[in-house]
């Protein structure tokens, strides 16, 4: 393919580490994905009735839905007698979600280092002899490359999208430009919600609708809300998309008419978003009746502490916070997201 560099040769199935870091060095993604679609995998027909063992891909494990969902299906997977190996790109930390100490937890270079990351995942793939992977990290950067040789190890490869379709679109680049075209070569794409499922079916992709798992601890809870509390809950990680600024806006009203109320905002700064939000409340004189905190990883004394649940994501995929508020029986209130499963109930 000389229109696409003297050192890149003909198409072929073996893919390495070190030939797909080239080729995403040499070529534009869109390149890249031309190239990749021509290339016939032979040997990528194996069985998924025949899987043993399955791999899993987050960068980390803690501060997020997608990560309880990623520690969820862990244990999920090892109850059912599959060996599961965790990839991250993060250490173990004392944050983490709980997934059984059977789940072999591999740590991987990011895609800033592509290469070195490639070789890390084609030795550890090869030794822990890994049939079928879940990529959790839908819009990760070297999803692409890291499908490539998963695809050429005759790895079945799974992306399982947290969010609603329109994600990768609301901030434009060539990656979102050229997404529906690297999923339509996945094996499978997990969606959650019937708008996303129905959209990538007609571009192409094996798409299939799931749920969410729920962990054992949610479905055994049997708590109603303290409607007598005078605390609203707002929890999740801190950033734009987040929009915490809209609760402590929302929250500044309420205050004027319930001056007694409270705001318990339960998360960490993720993008550097907080400190406008601090500016604001600084200004208005809020900081006595908003509590930031911090980060925890008990959040069950937040939710039957509170009254109410504030939501305010301008778009989300599977609202873990919403799961749990409604397992602890917390009235949410919540911008109209009606594409989410869980609301499909309207309750």
């Amino acid at each position: 393919m000389n229109e696409y560099g003297t050192q890149l040769t003909a198409h072929s199935s073996q893919l390495t580490a070190h030939s797909i870091a080239l080729i995403a060095k040499e070529l534009k993604i869109s390149e890249a994905i031309d190239y990749f679609e021509n290339i016939k995998f032979e040997n990528n027909n194996r069985d998924i009735k025949d899987v043993k063992t399955i791999g899993i891909f987050f960068s980390m494990m803690y501060n997020g839905g997608a990560q309880h969902v990623v520690a969820a299906s862990c244990q999920i997977w090892d109850n059912m007698g599959y060996k599961v190996v965790l990839y991250t790109t993060e250490p173990p930390n004392p944050k983490d979600y709980y997934y059984p100490e059977t789940v072999k937890r591999i740590v991987i270079p990011n895609y800033i280092n592509l290469e070195a990351r490639l070789a890390k995942l084609e030795q550890s793939l090869k030794e822990e002899h890994v049939d079928l992977f879940v990529y959790h990290a839908w819009l990760y950067p070297s999803l692409l490359y890291d499908m490539m040789l998963m695809k050429s190890l005759n790895i079945k490869f799974i992306v399982h999208a947290h969010g609603l379709f329109v994600w990768p679109y609301s901030h434009f680049n060539i990656y979102s430009a050229n997404s529906h075209r690297i999923f339509g070569m996945c094996d499978a794409v997990a969606t959650l919600a019937d708008m996303s499922n129905d959209f990538y079916k007609l571009c192409g992709c094996a798409s299939y609708l799931v749920q969410n798992p729920v962990p054992d601890y949610l479905k055994n809870i049997n708590k109603t809300a303290n409607l007598n509390s005078k605390k609203i809950l707002w929890l999740g990680r801190i950033d734009a998309g987040k929009r915490l600024i809209d609760a402590v806006k929302i929250f500044e009203r309420v205050h004027e008419k319930f001056p007694d109320y409270t705001l318990e905002v339960v998360g960490r700064d993720f993008d550097n978003s907080f400190p406008a939000v601090k500016k604001y409340c600084d200004a208005k004189n809020l900081n006595n009746f908003i509590n930031f905190q911090g980060y925890q990883t008990d959040v069950n004394k937040f939710y039957q502490d509170a009254a109410l649940m504030l939501i305010t994501s301008e778009m989300e995929g599977y609202p873990y916070t919403l799961l749990e508020s409604k397992a602890h029986g917390l009235p949410t209130v919540m911008y109209s997201l009606p594409y989410l499963s869980l609301v499909k109930d309207g309750k």
